[in-house]
């Protein structure tokens, strides 16, 4: 995908078409995050933002808007993200672009959410989910349903998160959305744990860690990885808890976030509390230092190779 946008891109630029190389520009960035290098996507996504800006295009404009707030919410830049997706959705809605307005929605719930402004995440995962039932598309359903079962989850309301979470999966499995699919079996996890049902969390578990490792895909594991040190804790695995935290914790998407504080690191936190100090500091080192996708493979292995209580 990257090397045909790449393509797309120089023959957009070599016409002399900047709305083309604009919305090049926005999905390129969104190829590049998705394969895990944020600060690159980052800054294909301010490009393609100016880009637009020098054009009179105000679909393009309304797009890059949100297509930037989307990458800045995903690299951990919750407020920044918020303020350019707000004035998408100002643009977007002025436009009457229905499909995106769902969309914009969900993303501003998910800044709000990670910015622990969960009741406004709700009123937009609210909005975007009766907006995505009257004018679509489908994916925008799952999308809002997740972003409700999430937070439910950071609510304590633990059997409703399951419902909107089972309802959101459903609609991704309909319509082949497989890397949504990965995240959304992360928080399922979660959940599942909270409720006490083990089984079928290792069950989603480990499908989310096969799922993410066969697209090649970086961004689900930032969200299996706190769900599987969650689920370690329990095991009185503690210290590769506390491990596998600080290698999700490396990524701002989870350091800055309100959201995995709420739902995992404040158990990880106390767990490391009743650990030496110093052994703590080695743990944190040792997880911030580690390979993010040959840890999942490694533990995918283990589970498959060892049948691990964990993952079995």
């Amino acid at each position: 995908a990257e090397l045909r946008l790449e393509e797309a891109l120089a023959i957009q630029r070599a016409m002399g078409n900047d709305s083309g190389a604009a919305r090049s520009l926005r999905r390129l960035a969104l190829a590049v995050w998705e394969g895990g290098r944020f600060e690159e996507a980052e800054l294909l996504a301010r490009e393609g933002y100016a880009t637009t800006v020098a054009t009179s295009n105000r679909t393009g404009l309304a797009l890059s808007h949100v297509n930037l707030g989307q990458v800045l919410d995903k690299v951990g830049k919750f407020s920044e993200a918020h303020s350019f997706l707000q004035q998408g959705l100002v643009l977007l809605s002025e436009l009457g672009h229905h499909n995106y307005i769902t969309q914009a929605h969900c993303f501003l719930g998910s800044s709000d959410m990670h910015m622990g402004h969960y009741e406004e995440a709700r009123d937009h995962a609210a909005t975007g989910l009766a907006l995505a039932r009257k004018h679509g598309p489908p994916y925008s359903v799952g999308l809002s349903l997740i972003l409700l079962g999430c937070l439910d989850l950071a609510g304590g309301a633990h059997a409703r998160a399951h419902q909107h979470l089972q309802d959101g999966i459903a609609v991704y499995r309909d319509s082949d959305q497989r890397n949504d699919l990965s995240e959304a079996l992360a928080c399922l996890t979660i959940t599942s744990h909270k409720l006490g049902d083990r089984r079928e969390a290792s069950r989603y578990l480990h499908e989310a860690l096969k799922l993410a490792v066969d697209l090649g895909a970086v961004p689900p594991l930032l969200w299996a990885l706190p769900a599987m040190a969650l689920l370690l804790s329990d095991e009185g695995e503690h210290e590769r808890a506390v491990e596998l935290y600080a290698l999700a914790s490396r990524y701002p998407l989870v350091a800055r976030s309100c959201w995995f504080e709420d739902v995992v690191g404040q158990r990880i936190a106390a767990i490391a509390a009743t650990l030496p100090p110093e052994r703590v500091a080695a743990l944190e080192e040792r997880g911030q230092a580690r390979d993010l996708e040959a840890s999942v493979r490694e533990l995918i292995a283990e589970s498959e190779g060892q049948a691990t209580t964990l993952l079995g």
